[in-house]
């Protein structure tokens, strides 16, 4: 993220103030695309880690992460969309080799198709 202090007309200024103009690059996914940022405390707290894999090396890369940016769907052979399940700010989880990582201005992000989503996490309340 770069950001510069430029002289902006403000038809209210207030005595000393500077307006701040920021450019961000942000992934805009297509079709049945989600872009996720990897929870990357999931790999050591999370209790929703699969168990199936035996080295170490495999258990670092996140499984669980935000949604950040959600495509506008699949389209099908017969010209009807098929909107994707989940919003921005849900928790989801994915498989170990699931997506493709990007880094755009030193922020990375995990870009999946929706049949790679394996699940919503939600943080339920029960009274036992």
């Amino acid at each position: 993220m770069s950001g510069e202090i430029v002289d902006i007309p403000n038809p209210n200024p207030a005595p000393g103030m500077l307006s701040v103009e920021v450019t961000v690059r942000v992934p805009i996914p297509w079709h049945d695309r989600i872009v996720v940022k990897p929870q990357e405390d999931s790999v050591e707290t999370s209790e929703l880690i699969a168990e199936n894999t035996s080295k170490d090396d495999e258990r670092k890369r996140p499984l669980e992460g935000e949604v950040l940016y959600v495509g506008p769907g699949k389209l099908t052979s017969d010209g009807v969309l098929h909107p994707i399940p989940c919003r921005q700010g849900d928790r989801v989880l994915y498989g170990r080799y699931s997506g493709t990582m990007v880094r755009i201005d030193q922020q990375e992000y995990l870009f999946l198709r929706e049949d790679e989503i394996l699940a919503s996490v939600e943080t339920k309340t029960f009274t036992i």
